[in-house]
C-alpha cells in the first residue's frame, strides 16, 4: 500500500479524492474526525496489480461502435500529413475515405444520443476530410496540412467534452450510467483494529447510496462487479 497518513477531515478527504464522491455518513465522519488515517493511493496486490485504479465499466454496444470509428480516425488522421510532405495523392485519397467513413459513423452515433453539438463537430470533421480529398488530387499540399491540422482541433474539442479517460488509459463516453465502479478507502485507528470501507463512485440502484462498511472483504450487495476490499481480513 501506497499512500499518506493524515488527521481525518471529511472535507480534506473529498479534496484529496478529487473525481471520487467520498459519501460518509455525518455519524461516521464525527468519530473518526482528527484521528490519524491512510489515504491510499496506490493498492498493490500479490499479481502486481494496483486495485486502486479507476477503471472503466464494460463497454455498451456503442462503446464499440465509437471505439471502432476512433481506431480508424487516429492513424488515417495522423498519416495525412505524412501524405502531404510525400506529396502521395494515391494515400492521401485512401486515407481521406477512411475519416469519411468514420465520422459518418460518429455522427450517427451522437445523433442517436441526442448531442447535436457532437454531431456538429463531427459532420464538420467530415466535410474537412472531403476536401482534403479534393485538395490532394488537386495537388494543394498546404491546403492538405492546414485541413489535417483543423481535423486534429475538431477531435481533440470532441474528446474534452464527450470522452472520459480511466487510469488503464481507456475512454468511455462521459456520463455515462450505471457505473458501479469503486474505489478502496482505508481508515484505521491507532490501535489493531481496522474498518475497511468501499466507496461507491456511483449510487446503486438497489440499496441506499450511502457509503458500505463491512470487514468481510467482499463487496456490497448493489455492487455485484466490484472488487474485493484489498488486504481485507477474511473474518472480523
Amino acid at each position: 500500500m501506497i499512500g499518506e497518513v493524515l488527521a481525518f477531515d471529511s472535507a480534506e478527504v473529498t479534496k484529496r479524492a478529487k473525481d471520487y464522491p467520498v459519501e460518509v455518513s455525518p455519524e461516521i465522519a464525527a468519530k473518526f474526525k482528527g484521528r490519524p488515517v491512510i489515504f491510499a493511493t496506490n493498492v498493490i496486490n500479490t499479481a502486481s496489480t494496483d486495485l486502486a485504479l479507476r477503471l472503466p465499466p464494460p463497454m455498451t454496444a456503442e462503446e464499440l461502435a465509437l471505439r471502432k470509428a476512433m481506431k480508424a480516425i487516429a492513424p488515417a488522421s495522423a498519416a495525412l500529413r505524412a501524405d502531404a510532405d510525400k506529396m502521395d495523392a494515391n494515400l492521401a485519397k485512401e486515407h481521406a475515405a477512411a475519416l469519411k467513413q468514420a465520422f459518418a459513423q460518429t455522427e450517427a452515433i451522437w445523433k442517436a444520443k441526442g448531442k447535436a453539438d457532437a454531431v456538429q463537430i463531427a459532420a464538420d470533421a467530415r466535410k474537412l476530410a472531403e476536401t482534403i480529398e479534393l485538395d490532394a488530387a488537386a495537388a494543394k499540399w498546404d491546403e492538405v496540412k492546414t485541413s489535417a491540422g483543423t481535423l486534429n482541433t475538431k477531435c481533440g474539442a470532441c474528446h474534452g467534452v464527450y470522452r472520459e479517460r480511466f487510469d488503464d488509459g481507456s475512454f468511455r463516453i462521459k456520463g455515462a450510467p450505471d457505473r458501479h465502479e469503486v474505489v478502496p478507502c482505508l481508515i484505521t485507528t491507532p490501535a489493531s483494529r481496522r474498518r475497511w470501507r468501499r466507496i461507491p463512485t456511483a449510487r446503486c440502484s438497489t440499496t441506499s447510496p450511502t457509503s458500505h462498511a463491512h470487514r468481510s472483504g467482499q463487496p456490497p450487495p448493489c455492487c455485484s462487479r466490484a472488487r474485493r476490499c484489498p488486504g481485507a481480513p477474511s473474518s472480523s
